[in-house]
C-alpha cells in the first residue's frame, strides 16, 4: 500500500521495528525517548480465573513511579459493557415480542379471509370423501409455506443488512468488528411464527368444517 493509504491505519509492530521506522522519519532513536501513551498489562490468573491484584493496588504502584499516570481496570469497563448489553438484549427481546404479536393478528386476519373465501373448495373436498382433519392440515400446510418463505426472505435480508452495516462501521472506525448472528432470537422467532401459522389456520378451518357440506356450498362471505 502507498503511504497515503497507511496514514489512518493502526499497525502492531515490535519496538525495534518501530524505532527503525521512526528513525527513517527523523524520530527518536532510543526506547527511552519514546512517548508511551498507554500500556496494557495482562495479569496472571489463578486456576479459577481470578486475579489477586486489583486496580487500586496497581494505581498505587503506578503513582509511586509517576504523578501523571493512572490505572484503568478493564474489568470495570467489561462490567459496564455487559450491563449495557443486557439492557439492549431486553429492549430487542421486547421489540421482537411486540412485532410477533402484531404479526400474529395480521396472519390470523389474512388466513381467516383466505379460508372463508375457499368454502366451495372445502365443500367439494368433503363431498369426495376427504376427512375434516386432512382439510385442516391442507390449510396448515398452506400457512407453513407462507411463513417459511417469509422467514427465509426476512432472515436473508436481515443478515445482508447487518453484515453490511458491520463492515461499514469496521471501515469507518478501523476496529476489528465482526458480525454476530443472533441464533437464539432467530430460532425463537421462527418457532413462534410456525406456532402462529398453525393456530391461524386451525381455528378458522375447524369452525367452518363444523358445518354440513350443503351449508358450506351456500356459505357466503
Amino acid at each position: 500500500k502507498s503511504p497515503e493509504q497507511l496514514d489512518l491505519q493502526n499497525l502492531l509492530v515490535s519496538y525495534p521495528t518501530f524505532l527503525r521506522l521512526a528513525e527513517q522519519a527523523g524520530g527518536p532513536r532510543s526506547v527511552r525517548q519514546l512517548g508511551i501513551e498507554r500500556v496494557l498489562v495482562d495479569l496472571r490468573r489463578d486456576k479459577r480465573g481470578r486475579v489477586d491484584v486489583d486496580g487500586r493496588t496497581l494505581d498505587a504502584i503506578v503513582s509511586d513511579l509517576s504523578d501523571y499516570s493512572t490505572v484503568s481496570d478493564y474489568r470495570d469497563i467489561e462490567n459496564s459493557v455487559n450491563e449495557s448489553r443486557g439492557i439492549m438484549d431486553v429492549v430487542f427481546a421486547a421489540a421482537a415480542v411486540v412485532v410477533m404479536v402484531l404479526c400474529f393478528f395480521s396472519l390470523v386476519s389474512s388466513m381467516a379471509a383466505n379460508i372463508f373465501e375457499q368454502t366451495k373448495e372445502m365443500a367439494i373436498l368433503r363431498s369426495i370423501g376427504v376427512t375434516k382433519a386432512r382439510v385442516t392440515i391442507l390449510f396448515i400446510y398452506e400457512a407453513f409455506v407462507l411463513i417459511t418463505s417469509a422467514s427465509v426472505l426476512g432472515l436473508s435480508i436481515g443478515m445482508a443488512v447487518g453484515w453490511t452495516m458491520t463492515a461499514q462501521r469496521a471501515l469507518f472506525t478501523q476496529l476489528p468488528l465482526t458480525f454476530v448472528f443472533p441464533y437464539w432470537v432467530a430460532i425463537a422467532v421462527v418457532a413462534t411464527a410456525a406456532l402462529s401459522a398453525t393456530l391461524a389456520s386451525y381455528f378458522p378451518a375447524s369452525s367452518l368444517l363444523r358445518l354440513q357440506i350443503s351449508e358450506l356450498m351456500r356459505f357466503v362471505t
